[in-house]
């Protein structure tokens, strides 16, 4: 999946600095919210066959805890760093809010600025890519929630890929858990940091 969409962002670059597609431009704004509608709402169909309030009592309060010190921990540390970064911190703030959800994230960042768009699809991406090479690797020395909060809203694949590795299959579990909540919060989290 990833590399179909390395794919696309290259090509659709390279259409754009040679300027193919200019029409498309101008209705690019409406394709992207149809887009995005029809995604999350595939998205909510997915999650209502599965028994999320039931997976969610059974996690108990600890994947609660561990989903929203996500959230806190990823804005804290990305305005803590944002000085370092050729980035405003507000802007920063915004790109971090998509928690690794690149497909999402990056249109809900499009209208507000298509270059910092690029910029939350490669943040979310190497958020995603850098939990599944973490997760194998902490695996021994941190519990199941902690690792899957690495990945932000991306947890399930990253913790497919690490329960694969290590044989832990309580890292799927979580990373579903935790990457639902986490995921619950980034349409809020991007319009309200752009706000700002």
């Amino acid at each position: 999946m990833i590399k179909y969409m390395l794919l696309c962002v290259g090509v659709g670059f390279a259409a754009g600095r040679l300027d193919y597609f200019q029409g498309l431009a101008a209705v690019s704004t409406g394709i992207i919210l149809v887009c995005l509608c029809l995604m999350t709402f595939i998205a909510s169909i997915d999650m209502g066959k599965k028994d999320f309030l039931k997976d969610l009592k059974n996690a108990g309060w600890k994947i609660i805890v561990y989903s929203f010190a996500t959230i806190i921990g990823t804005l804290i540390m990305v305005w803590i760093v944002s000085p370092m970064l050729p980035l405003s911190s507000k802007d920063a703030l915004v790109a971090a809010s998509g928690m690794g959800w690149y497909s999402l994230a990056t249109g809900l960042v499009f209208d507000y600025s298509p270059s910092l768009s690029v910029v939350t699809f490669v943040y979310c991406l190497l958020r995603e890519m850098t939990a599944m090479f973490l997760m194998p690797l902490l695996w021994k020395r941190f519990q199941a929630p902690e690792l899957v909060s690495i990945a932000g809203s991306a947890a399930m694949n990253p913790s497919i890929a690490a329960a694969t590795i290590t044989g832990d299959q309580r890292l799927v579990f979580y990373g579903m858990v935790s990457g639902s909540i986490v995921s619950v919060f980034v349409p809020v989290l991007v319009p309200f940091m752009i706000a700002l």
